[in-house]
């Protein structure tokens, strides 16, 4: 029996390994000094260096779609080959998501620039991005409030259910969210195992143990599937004289997940979608970078993802009004953030660093603090990181 790439990593993975940890273990393999020694020293065949006694490697004149492959097949294809434009089309927004940073950026520059952008941008919730989950557990609460002006958003989770929070929840909403919008689909399938799902389609780290992440995984799907939102807003309703519009949903309408004693159960894992969750991404879906917070969530700061995705949304609301400048009072934030700092002060501060944070990723955002003193966040008009009007117009089908 020949020793599999596969089999060896998967091996340093369900030990924990990163994913910089596996794509060194994984160029190590390949080497084919080490490929010889394997062989030659330790008498264990592979699948590389028995390849003359094997079947012929994948060549690019053979396939017409990649979207079949397994990542680990992709990763080796690309390195062996290249990928042509026409090709890169076909990889899935999953599978990039997985690939390593060299991977990616070949594909990526092999698409057009437009096709290129289409293919790289999360979306979230408008009213999640004027609000925000918490930070962290709500503990003897089913229900948790935020307000932004007129806007009040309220979380609710079943009696039985904890509300969703942390950088997992958001990770996971973010997907769902992305995944409605560009499957423009009413159901999402979520693979054969919650690891896969975190792995490969999230590209998050995951972990068993005492101290594993696992169960901290299972909780946040659950919660994020089983929590209804609340949107009341009042004040000025288009051409009806002011007013008060409620609207609720849910993110799934039903669900069908893996068996929490067996991750690795060969049982297909699916969301149906509530159409109340699809029609609020129509009417008010916010796109980022996915490469900007793939970064942030891989850093897990709850606070500089909540940040990118707000002010990337601000910047796109100041160059619509025209407005060189917006100034935003300090205690606005800290009322309608998930956070749970106790005081302003520091509050301000944690937002000013998570700002540093996003500025390093997003080099366009202008904006000033104001010092310590200052009541205000000013934001200079600056380019939008991505255009919700021009993406959502190619994005989503109304009606």
């Amino acid at each position: 029996m020949k020793l599999s790439k596969r089999e060896v990593l998967s091996f340093f993975e369900e030990r924990g390994a990163s994913r910089n940890e596996l794509d060194r273990k994984s160029l190590i393999f390949q080497d084919s000094n080490f490929q010889d020694w394997l062989l030659s020293h330790t008498g264990t065949p592979t699948e590389l260096n028995t390849a003359a006694y094997s079947e012929p490697a994948l060549k690019s004149q053979h396939l017409s779609t990649l979207a079949d492959l397994d990542v680990f097949d992709l990763e080796e294809f690309i390195h062996e080959n290249g990928v042509t434009k026409e090709l890169a089309e076909t990889v899935s927004a999953a599978q990039l998501n997985c690939l390593s940073e060299k991977c990616r950026s070949e594909v990526m520059s092999a698409l057009d620039e437009e096709r290129a952008q289409e293919r790289e941008i999360w979306y979230s919730l408008v009213e999640l991005v004027q609000t925000g989950l918490p930070f962290s557990p709500v503990e003897g609460k089913q229900h948790f409030e935020r307000r932004n002006g007129d806007l009040t958003v309220t979380f609710s989770a079943p009696n039985d259910q904890k509300l969703p929070s942390g950088i997992y929840a958001r990770a996971i909403f973010v997907w769902l969210s992305t995944e409605a919008v560009k499957s423009k689909s009413s159901e999402a399938n979520l693979g054969n195992s919650l690891k896969r799902f975190v792995t490969d389609t999230l590209g998050q780290k995951w972990t068993t143990g005492k101290r594993g992440n696992n169960k901290t995984w299972e909780a946040a799907l659950t919660s994020v599937l089983s929590m209804s939102i609340t949107v009341v807003r009042k004040g000025r309703l288009i051409e009806k004289g002011e007013g008060t519009r409620i609207d609720n949903f849910s993110v799934a309408k039903k669900a069908v997940l893996w068996s929490s004693d067996s991750y690795e159960k060969d049982v297909g894992a699916y969301i149906e979608f509530d159409d109340s969750f699809l029609d609020a991404l129509k009417r008010s879906a916010v796109p980022g970078s996915a490469e900007a917070m793939r970064a942030i969530l891989n850093s897990s700061s709850c606070m500089a993802f909540d940040a990118y995705c707000w002010i990337t949304y601000r910047y796109f609301r100041l160059e619509q009004s025209g407005n060189a400048v917006a100034d935003i009072p300090w205690r606005d934030l800290w009322r309608q953030s998930g956070s749970n700092y106790g005081e302003l002060s520091r509050f301000k501060q944690a937002f000013i660093q998570a700002l540093a944070g996003v500025k390093e990723i997003y080099p366009e955002a202008n904006f000033s603090d104001g010092g310590p003193s200052s009541s205000h966040l000013r934001l200079y008009r600056s380019t939008p990181h991505i255009s919700p009007q021009r993406i959502l117009q190619k994005e989503i089908k109304n009606g």
